[in-house]
């Protein structure tokens, strides 16, 4: 083929690659190799587009063949450090983009390429240093002023990152970068505001970004009052020795006894509860300020839209073991008989399992789901069924049997509600075109 079938493919390439269509671009420089297969910088660029796509293993073989073609090329070297520092392997992309830059000393790309790598290195003052120099030959970028205001906010200089980010932004009001950095600066000196107005434009200019979902979600956590309370209370128990959690533990116990006078259903609430306690620690990774957390931002419009499936999982496993205590303590507090022990709580827990059904994915899965979901139904009637003839009975050996059988089973139909939330998600839950 002739140099002009070259010329257009690597021209076509070059400008998908720089709008960000790695995956097309890739195929462009791939059919300018054919045609020219000892081409050193169209093999740098289809090693700039695979790291794109993060497969770096293939990036930094095609950056090695492309050096070994032409090995005193700026541009080679300069990508070769690049796929390295993308690949993990700053130290082995240092003397790379060095190399790069003692043959283009004012080469703005590679300034900014060596401080990125100074800073996963660990020499944030270094990093500082080529970011500025960066900015002395292209004053205008307003990534490297996003750059700036990250190192200068991971040294600690915060009045002056803000500053950075700010400059950043005001050369570039449309850039993700410096909305990001502008946002994690401000949440950094507690200026919620700002933080979140920033936040929210950065999610708007990438709504893919998991950073910036998690920092919001982040962000209204700590604003939650009720969220510090039972973060605090859980690192202070936690810090505590063995025996005295278990001291503190049966004084809570005694104290919800002593409140209804020690009677029956008094510590039937207070064994549920804390069992609740116990069951919430294992499901929730050993703490249940964040699903706590989280279940409340289920109920805020712009909050729900920020959770990750797993976060709205570990709510649901919360939130269950919440209407499982709530419907205790209400068959206590209205002294219900031993059968509306076993429906108020499992009640409850069926109220909620109904939002998993119509947000499991459709068709066989849900099926499967909706099926399970009978079956711990129809095991919490049968258990309710056996209390209540229990409660039908004369003497207590009559009605010993029917009453062991009835509570077995209520204690499996409210474990299959339990492990429900974990069921939902190997069908498909949370289902939602948000997260397709």
């Amino acid at each position: 083929m002739s140099d002009d079938h070259f010329t257009r493919h690597y021209a076509r390439g070059y400008d998908l690659l720089e709008n960000g269509r790695s995956e097309l671009a890739l195929r462009e420089f791939a059919q300018a190799l054919r045609i020219r297969p000892d081409d050193a910088w169209t093999l740098a660029k289809i090693a700039r587009c695979r790291s794109e796509l993060r497969e770096h293993g293939q990036a930094v073989d095609a950056a090695r063949q492309a050096l070994a073609l032409d090995p005193a090329d700026d541009f080679v070297q300069a990508t070769m450090g690049y796929v390295c520092q993308r690949a993990g392997r700053s130290k082995e992309a240092l003397p790379f983009a060095m190399e790069a830059l003692r043959r283009q000393p004012r080469d703005v790309a590679v300034l900014h390429l060596l401080s990125c790598i100074h800073s996963e290195l660990g020499d944030r003052e270094t990093a500082l240093r080529r970011v500025d120099e960066a900015i002395a030959v292209e004053p205008t970028d307003a990534v490297l002023h996003a750059s700036r205001a990250c190192y200068l906010r991971i040294c600690g200089r915060l009045d002056e990152a803000r500053a950075a980010a700010e400059t950043a932004l005001s050369l570039d009001p449309d850039s993700f970068w410096s909305h990001l950095e502008l946002a994690r600066t401000a949440e950094t000196t507690r200026d919620w505001h700002t933080a979140t107005g920033a936040f929210r434009e950065a999610l708007r200019l990438s709504p893919d970004s998991t950073e910036c979902r998690e920092a919001m979600v982040r962000m209204l956590r700590t604003r939650n009052p009720v969220f510090h309370a039972v973060l605090t209370a859980e690192r202070w128990l936690g810090a505590q020795p063995v025996n005295i959690r278990w001291v503190l533990v049966g004084s809570a116990w005694y104290a919800v006894c002593a409140a209804c006078g020690f009677s029956p259903s008094a510590i039937g609430f207070a064994a549920v509860a804390t069992a609740a306690i116990v069951v919430a620690r294992q499901l929730c990774d050993g703490g249940v300020a964040a699903p706590f957390a989280d279940t409340v931002l289920r109920f805020d419009r712009y909050g729900r839209q920020l959770l990750k499936p797993s976060q709205i999982v570990a709510s649901d496993r919360l939130s269950i073991l919440i209407l499982c205590v709530a419907g205790v303590g209400a068959a206590a507090s209205f002294q219900l008989p031993p059968c509306g022990w076993v429906a108020a709580p499992l009640g409850a827990m069926a109220l909620l399992s109904a939002s998993w059904i119509t947000n499991c994915r459709p068709g066989r899965r849900r099926a499967v789901l909706v099926v399970y979901l009978l079956a711990v139904a129809i095991v919490g009637m049968l258990a309710f069924g056996f209390v209540r003839e229990a409660s039908t009975q004369i003497g207590v050996l009559s009605a010993l049997g029917p009453m062991a059988l009835g509570a077995a089973l209520a204690v499996v139909a409210a474990t299959g509600f339990v492990c429900g939330p974990s069921v939902a998600q190997k069908l498909g839950y949370p289902w939602s075109h948000r997260f397709d």
